[in-house]
């Protein structure tokens, strides 16, 4: 549906598309997983409820994609702080 200038749709001059996802006055429109959507439609679902689970998945994945992101954070601030923990310790030791 892109309009070749980074709108999402052609008929909303305010929608326009960034690294894949939708934004319309700086919030974020769900986006769908077409395989999910693929799916359940082939396994006979009806449409709106295909579309809402699909939505629903995608909205999971990018929450686990921001704890993911969050945890790396967490582990960096752990190194560092045993880092900061363990050098006087061997400073005491071998000096």
């Amino acid at each position: 549906m892109d309009g070749g200038d980074g709108r999402c749709c052609d008929f909303s001059p305010y929608v326009y598309r960034y690294n894949g996802e939708c934004f319309y006055l700086g919030v974020v429109m769900s986006t769908m997983n077409s395989e999910v959507y693929t799916a359940l439609i082939d396994a006979g679902s009806s449409e709106e409820k295909a579309k809402a689970a699909a939505v629903s998945v995608t909205d999971y994945e990018r929450d686990i994609n921001e704890v993911k992101a969050d945890l790396k954070v967490i582990k960096w601030g752990i190194v560092l702080i045993i880092a900061a923990e363990v050098m006087p310790a061997l400073k005491d030791i071998f000096a």
